[in-house]
C-alpha cells in the first residue's frame, strides 16, 4: 500500500474512533468552563454594548450631516482639533474597560487555581 493509500485509510477510519462528544461553550460541565462561559458571556455583553453605541453614533451622523439638495457648497464643516474632553473619553473608556476585564477574569482564574478538590478524591503517588 502507498503512502498515500496509508493517509486516506487514517483519514477515514481515525475520525470514528472518537468518542462523540458535543463541544459547545454554551453547554459547560466543569466548574472551571462554567466561569470560563459566564467571563465569555460578559465580554459578549461589553462588545455588544459598544457595537450598539459605535453603530447608533455612526447613524446619527449619517443622518443628521448627510448631504441635502440645498446645500448650494461642497464646503467640509469646521473640523475640531484638540478636544481635551474627546481625547480622554476615547482614552479613559477603552482603558476601564480593559482593566474591568482583567480584573473578572484574574478573579476567575484565581478561583479556579485555588480550588481545593473534592475529599473522595483518590491520591496517587507515582514512583520510577
Amino acid at each position: 500500500m502507498s503512502l498515500k493509500g496509508v493517509f486516506a485509510w487514517l483519514q477515514v477510519q481515525v475520525p470514528g474512533t472518537a468518542e462523540h462528544r458535543v463541544q459547545n461553550i454554551f453547554q459547560p460541565f466543569a466548574s472551571p468552563a462554567r466561569a470560563e462561559y459566564e467571563i465569555a458571556l460578559f465580554t459578549l455583553a461589553i462588545t455588544a454594548a459598544i457595537f450598539l453605541v459605535v453603530g447608533g453614533l455612526i447613524v446619527f451622523t449619517i443622518v443628521r450631516f448627510r448631504r441635502r439638495s440645498t446645500d448650494t457648497t461642497r464646503q467640509e464643516p469646521p473640523q475640531v482639533y484638540g478636544s481635551n474632553q474627546i481625547e480622554a473619553a476615547w482614552t479613559v473608556i477603552p482603558i476601564l474597560i480593559v482593566f474591568v476585564l482583567i480584573g473578572v477574569t484574574a478573579r476567575v482564574v484565581a478561583s479556579v487555581e485555588n480550588a481545593s478538590p473534592p475529599k473522595s478524591t483518590l491520591k496517587l503517588t507515582v514512583i520510577g
